[in-house]
């Protein structure tokens, strides 16, 4: 699954609502848990939110019933047989589980699974079976475990003589200073805000999929539906918040790590990435509406722009998609389709987001475009066409009236001529290459930038 797709959020969700119910289950329903959770981890490579959520839920239900602690075994065994990549997701939940205990053979086992990979072939897998050691051996020392700590201390001590040489203790270095074993702790953090805020965002999950304490202390309606939960709703602390994303999730993302200076995150930037997220303003109107079937009937109560942007003509689902994401952003009037049944593609909805939840979309079949366009002329509509003409005005001189409806040409064939013969105005975009147009999708997106700057003020007041 690629990052943010539907399959990698619907995994994100189910394994939050699993680790949510996991202190209700039963024994038996914590095996079988358990059992998926080990499947899950060594069949394939995990996006990084899964990637956490299947280790805690695996390492929580170890935690709270040890007697599973044998089945976690023999789990991550079976792991390694089908695929040694897993071996990292494995050791994180053992050590989570080994740093929740203070009993000596659970802590002495944790130590003998983990040794053998501090010498493995793969870097990574090497890496994190050192980390984890080294963690186990900090938590042994804390609790003053003698038994295991004078058990094992000369294997800790060559280990720590290679771990301080060279590159491989500033890699392990910077492991240990990820948030997952710095700071993150299984059974303090067992909160809603980590389960449902913290971890989406410092796994770098699309920000929609993020739902803060507030948000749901505002959605909740008590009288309607009671909410009792022994699970806190707000971390004791703010470690997490404060954490920066691990830079293996960061790599994974494609963006760029955070700014370190001296080996410490800066937090003393001022210029840093920000994105909007409009849907948190909405809030009050979600919670007092009963009708959710079209949500952008609830949208805040502020003026749209005045602008239509018609796409009857396009036939392609991606254009589609990412016409109606750039609608939405800027706030457009409506969003004019040929088919209504282009909301159920994926490719659509892997582009709009949940955009096109937001958006007015009308549906005006290509053979019905006349009569409508002819309607929107009585409204007072100015039509423009985005198309290279005879007649065509350039659109870095072209002022945009505040009623304007768009027309996008097909990707192929563009604005037929007996549809020309309608429009007020033919625009185009000025190019300097030698490729004769651009894509449709990015040609709607521009002329929604150009109208949204030149009424800025008017968009901004509204």
């Amino acid at each position: 699954d690629y990052s943010n797709s539907q399959n990698h959020r619907y995994k994100t969700r189910l394994l939050q609502a699993l680790l949510i119910i996991i202190p209700l289950l039963n024994q038996s329903a914590c095996v079988s848990a358990l059992e998926w959770l080990g499947d899950g981890i060594s069949q394939e490579h995990q996006q990084p939110s899964v990637r956490y959520l299947q280790e805690w839920a695996a390492a929580l239900i170890t935690i709270l019933h040890p007697h599973l602690y044998l089945l976690l075994i023999q789990h991550f065994k079976q792991g390694i047989a089908r695929r040694v990549g897993c071996v990292g997701s494995f050791l994180a939940a053992l050590t989570h589980v080994a740093c929740c205990s203070e009993d000596v053979e659970l802590l002495s086992s944790a130590v003998q699974h983990t040794l053998p990979w501090c010498m493995a072939q793969h870097f990574n897998t090497r890496l994190y079976a050192q980390v984890s050691l080294r963690k186990i051996w900090q938590h042994c020392e804390d609790r003053d475990v003698t038994a295991v700590l004078e058990r094992y201390r000369p294997v800790q001590q060559c280990l720590q003589f290679v771990v301080q040489q060279g590159n491989a203790a500033r890699n392990t270095t910077n492991m240990l200073n990820d948030f997952y074993f710095k700071v993150f702790h299984p059974i303090k953090h067992f909160t809603l805000q980590t389960i449902l805020h913290d971890l989406p965002n410092l796994s770098l999950l699309a920000d929609e999929e993020w739902v803060s304490p507030e948000y749901l202390e505002c959605v909740v309606d008590v009288d309607v539906l009671p909410l009792h939960s022994t699970l806190p709703l707000h971390n004791s602390d703010t470690l997490l918040i404060h954490s920066p994303p691990a830079p293996w999730v960061v790599k994974a993302a494609g963006e760029r790590e955070p700014c370190v200076v001296d080996g410490e995150v800066n937090q003393e930037v001022n210029n840093f990435q920000r994105k909007i997220t409009p849907w948190k303003s909405m809030v009050k109107e979600i919670t007092t509406t009963t009708n959710l079937t079209c949500l952008h009937e609830v949208r805040p109560q502020k003026k749209p722009s005045q602008l239509i942007m018609i796409a009857s003509l396009l036939e392609k689902a991606a254009n589609l998609g990412g016409l109606c994401r750039t609608c939405e952003v800027f706030g457009a009037r409506q969003l004019v389709v040929g088919c209504m049944s282009v909301q159920d593609d994926h490719t659509f909805t892997s582009l709009s987001l949940t955009a096109h939840h937001w958006l007015p979309i009308k549906e005006v079949k290509v053979e019905c475009l006349i009569g409508y366009l002819k309607e929107l002329q009585t409204e007072g509509y100015t039509l423009v066409g985005a198309e290279q003409s005879t007649q065509s005005v350039s659109l870095s001189q072209y002022k945009f009236p505040k009623r304007t409806a768009v027309i996008l040409g097909n990707e192929k064939e563009g604005i037929p001529c007996e549809l020309l013969q309608l429009l007020d105005v033919c625009v185009e975009i000025p190019q300097s290459g030698v490729i004769r147009s651009l894509n449709v999708h990015v040609s709607g997106a521009l002329f929604i930038w150009e109208y949204t700057r030149q009424h800025l003020h008017t968009c901004m007041s509204n």
